[in-house]
């Protein structure tokens, strides 16, 4: 959430144009099912121009949040995604500005 909300509006104050996540695409490793009624960002490995969402999903999984390096974006009611398929994606690097 904060990198989301509080890291941009630092940014902002700081003076940068646009202090919001970048956002960049990726191909998927797996397949990823359609979106529900709410903007999901799915915890994953990126490398090398492709990504993975990771198996812990649940929000009190600290392993997993801490093994992420990027978050999938998963709009309301995207559709399914197929192995290959590219997505958008927030490097965790650098606070999301990678």
């Amino acid at each position: 959430t904060a990198l989301l909300f509080l890291l941009p509006l630092l940014r902002r104050l700081a003076g940068a144009s646009d202090g919001r996540p970048h956002v960049r695409g990726a191909r998927a490793r797996s397949a990823l099912p359609a979106g529900g009624s709410r903007l999901e960002l799915v915890r994953a490995r990126l490398d090398r121009g492709e990504v993975a969402p990771l198996d812990q999903q649940d929000s009190s999984a600290l392993r997993a949040l801490a093994t992420a390096n990027a978050l999938i974006v998963r709009p309301i009611s995207a559709p399914p995604v197929a192995h290959g398929d590219e997505v958008a994606v927030i490097p965790l690097d650098y606070g999301g500005i990678a």
